[in-house]
């Protein structure tokens, strides 16, 4: 990376701090998180909380605009190839990265900068989450598993100006692909600089999109950028400090924050957004007595027989464990592949061949896992139709959110009712995750539909998807059950907000706010 000389990069300097310093009033956007992000660097960014800092904070070479459509951020534009598998963008002149409280720094931002971002996310050590989201680039299966050389990766930089990306088969998505953290730049001289720190505290983070690192306390993140009229500047993710069950609505209109998430049904003045992102899915571990698949069968038919719970302003049907309104691949993944809800048969004559093969005393002693947020009707009637049609009661074992997902993370349960809740607009990471608590067996027996599902574009990487999806259900080891509804609430104040419920990952890049 080419640095600025000293004397142009002190007149950018002073140019950055006047801009940054004119007059303006503070339009502050709060946003309750769970924890505090702990990591800035977007090649690593899991979390809500850690998506949508780095979504403010940087700029890929496209950026979603206010219906969420890509359009050009650090490139000007770019071409494709006849054939759809090679870009070619032409990076902006004079891009700069910035330093915590808006300072522009010494690092220019040039192609190579995506190439080297692009090699750390396929270098096994890295473990980046968006390796697979993009396994399209050509050579980045080898060059993760080590087969090949880093160098050998489908993006190059012919100059500082211009980036060339291949890709093994074209994909409609890529534009809003590149718009996610992973994609967003790297300057390898200052990574190396900050000697396996970087992202990890306001002196290792350069950033480059429309907010700037403001502050970064244990009590929470503050990005800012230049006041321009009733235009959000000040975005706060912090943490509820408010009595522990205070209602999402009282938070909002007691201006403790500006927008929450709800998962009641009360009526309210407030602006409110519908959507799911959550399904209820019964997991079986698959060791112990539930290696037995006539077992898991039996008890997945009888769980599908039973009624949705009565709320249905908060419950609804499902059609399998990626909720509606998922799309990839510039497609709906749930029109394109409909429904995978297994159709496991005859369950008694399933529990009559599982009694064939396993003990009656392996049955004793089973107990239910579920977490606190559960419908307890639900769970009431789950086990009692399970020792109803089948003489088998399992003991409910209740637990807080944080051990509930702490037991399903190390498979510390038999059987769970659990929420299983889609983070991003990409089913692989979800099914991956599931896959990856399988029993070795089982994940021996799914590794060619998860390889497909990695390597594939287009439709047919849905429909890869989609076989994965059925394995698990099919197979009774995640079978889904009902969709959860949710809202989101929004200060009446508050216009021109973004939300992406798979995260969740909120934009107030557009935002408003109007006494």
């Amino acid at each position: 990376m080419k640095r600025l000389s000293r004397a142009l990069s002190c007149a950018l300097l002073t140019l950055c701090l006047t801009a940054c310093s004119g007059s303006g009033k503070i339009v502050s956007f709060s946003w309750f998180v769970d924890e505090i992000p702990s990591n800035l660097d977007p090649l690593m960014a899991q979390t809500s909380a850690e998506v949508i800092a780095c979504k403010h904070l940087y700029t890929g070479l496209y950026q979603l605009d206010e219906a969420g459509v890509p359009q050009p951020g650090c490139a000007s534009g770019h071409q494709l190839s006849a054939d759809g598998r090679t870009y070619t963008f032409t990076i902006r002149p004079d891009l700069y990265y910035r330093t915590s409280r808006g300072d522009v720094s010494s690092y220019a931002i040039t192609a190579e900068d995506f190439v080297f971002a692009f090699q750390r996310m396929f270098r096994p050590e890295t473990h980046s989450p968006y390796a697979n989201i993009f396994s399209g680039i050509l050579h980045s299966t080898q060059v993760l598993n080590g087969q090949m050389p880093e160098t050998a990766l489908g993006v190059s930089a012919p100059d500082d100006h211009t980036l060339v990306i291949q890709l093994s088969a074209p994909d409609k998505s890529f534009l809003e692909k590149l718009t996610l953290p992973g994609a967003m730049p790297c300057d390898e001289e200052y990574f190396e600089s900050t000697d396996g720190t970087y992202g990890l505290s306001k002196k290792t983070s350069l950033s480059n999109g429309d907010f700037y690192l403001y502050n970064w306390t244990d009590g929470g993140l503050f990005l800012r950028r230049k006041a321009q009229g009733d235009l959000v500047n000040n975005l706060r993710l912090v943490t509820n400090t408010s009595p522990v069950g205070t209602p999402p609505t009282q938070l909002v209109e007691n201006e403790k924050c500006n927008a929450a998430l709800d998962t009641g049904t009360s009526p309210t003045s407030l602006q409110q957004q519908i959507y799911s992102n959550t399904t209820w899915c019964l997991r079986f571990s698959g060791n112990g007595v539930f290696a037995n698949d006539p077992l898991r069968l039996a008890l997945t038919s009888a769980a599908l027989d039973i009624p949705l719970p009565k709320d249905t302003a908060l419950y609804g049907p499902t059609e399998g464990i990626i909720p509606d309104g998922v799309r990839l691949e510039a497609m709906d993944y749930r029109d394109r592949v409909g429904s995978t809800v297994p159709q496991p048969g005859d369950g008694d004559a399933l529990w009559q061949q599982a009694l064939t093969q396993i003990q009656a005393a392996e049955l004793k002693g089973l107990s239910l896992l579920v977490p606190e947020e559960a419908d307890r009707t639900f769970v009431q009637t789950l086990n009692g139709t399970w020792q109803q049609r089948y003489g088998i009661f399992l003991n409910v074992e209740t637990v807080d959110a944080k051990t509930f997902a702490s037991r399903l993370a190390h498979n510390d349960f038999t059987v769970a009712l659990a929420p299983v809740q889609l983070t991003v607009s990409d089913p692989s990471l979800l099914l991956g995750s599931l896959r990856d608590t399988l029993p070795v067996q089982a994940q021996v027996d799914s590794v060619a539909l998860w390889d497909n599902a990695v390597q594939q574009t287009g439709g047919a990487r849905l429909d890869a998807l989609a076989g994965l999806e059925s394995f698990l259900a099919d197979n009774g080891y995640v079978v889904s059950l009902y969709r959860q509804n949710a809202r989101l609430l929004i200060d009446p104040h508050v216009s021109g907000l973004g939300f992406d419920p798979f995260g969740p990952v909120l934009d107030v890049r557009f935002a408003h706010y109007s006494d």
